[in-house]
């Protein structure tokens, strides 16, 4: 125990790292930002709900000056040019929120998590992700209705676009939590076993695996998802852009045949290159529908993973 405690990073360089890993993420999903505060996938909820889980008060300092270097930085970005006062005002606001709310949520699941180490000895992996995505949802949408909230009331954006901003405000968080917290406690929990405990005994250590078969299979995956919204840039109907749900088909091949490690990194390299390619071909008009799947994508791959996780748990002769 004492040979764990020593190994913990200073709550400097947990908070450090999380702000340069938030602006980081930050900078990358606004490649496909919408709007001032839309974009297809936000990612860096992943890496604020990963530090409030894992260092909680420790990783506040680092994440609040992320917000407002972001803040700064969105502002010259789409030429806002806010008033000096409009502009901290709703940037305290929105830092304030976005920090609380997954903080309390946060400290939710790490309760649960605790309760279930306590009552089960193998916590099951199904268990927790069942209740990790459910947690994830809440605290996106929690956070994208009291954000949006403050702004409306700092007139930073108009009442009338406030029902519009919600959902993909809220779908945004969802997929970048969705897809990237699992990520995140999956590698460090490679260095620090006692993380392992809120992924139940799920691994993403590195298994050998046959190159040209991933290879193969990524390929597929990378071909019909181009071939599927190339259908949608000449065919602006709805029923083109759901054609998205069938890169689920070579995904999940992936996620059943291949080790966690190799559906994580194809899960997060899918959902980089759908959102991406949604910004590029202007994919704005069916926007809810693309990032209902990138969350349907998370949600199927973290299930499967769980479940062949303790299937091969049960199978071990004890």
């Amino acid at each position: 125990m004492e040979a764990l405690r020593v190994q913990q990073p200073s709550w400097l360089y947990q908070s450090a790292l999380a702000a340069v890993l938030w602006v980081s993420l930050w900078a990358l999903s606004m490649l496909m930002a919408l709007a001032p505060y839309e974009s297809v996938w936000f990612p860096a909820a992943g890496i604020t709900f990963v530090a409030m889980v894992l260092s909680g008060y420790r990783a506040i300092p680092g994440i609040a000056v992320a917000i407002v270097l972001t803040s700064f930085w969105r502002d010259t970005l789409f030429g806002m040019n806010a008033p000096a006062e409009l502009f901290f005002k709703a940037t305290a606001y929105t830092a304030v929120l976005h920090i609380s709310v997954y903080w309390l949520y946060a400290k939710l699941f790490r309760t649960c998590v605790n309760r279930f180490v306590l009552l089960q000895k193998n916590s099951s992996a199904l268990n927790l992700v069942i209740l990790f995505i459910i947690i994830a949802l809440a605290s996106s949408f929690t956070n994208a209705w009291l954000s949006i909230e403050a702004l409306v009331q700092t007139g930073m954006i108009e009442a009338p676009q406030q029902y519009q901003f919600f959902w993909s405000w809220g779908f945004g968080n969802a997929a970048g939590l969705l897809v990237m917290a699992p990520i995140c406690l999956g590698i460090v929990g490679i260095a620090y076993p006692r993380v392992r405990k809120y992924l139940g005994s799920m691994s993403f250590q590195n298994h050998a695996a046959d190159k040209g078969p991933v290879l193969a299979k990524g390929g597929i995956t990378l071909l019909t998802l181009v071939v599927v919204l190339t259908v949608s840039f000449f065919n602006h109907s709805v029923g083109a852009a759901t054609l998205i749900f069938i890169t689920l088909v070579p995904l999940l091949w992936i996620v059943l045949t291949e080790s966690p490690s190799v559906a994580a990194a194809s899960l997060a390299g899918l959902t980089f290159l759908t959102a991406l390619f949604i910004d590029g071909f202007g994919f704005l008009l069916h926007e809810l529908i693309f990032q209902s799947a990138l969350i349907i994508m998370a949600v199927s791959t973290w299930l499967i993973i769980a479940i062949r996780t303790d299937t091969e748990t049960e199978s071990v002769p004890k």
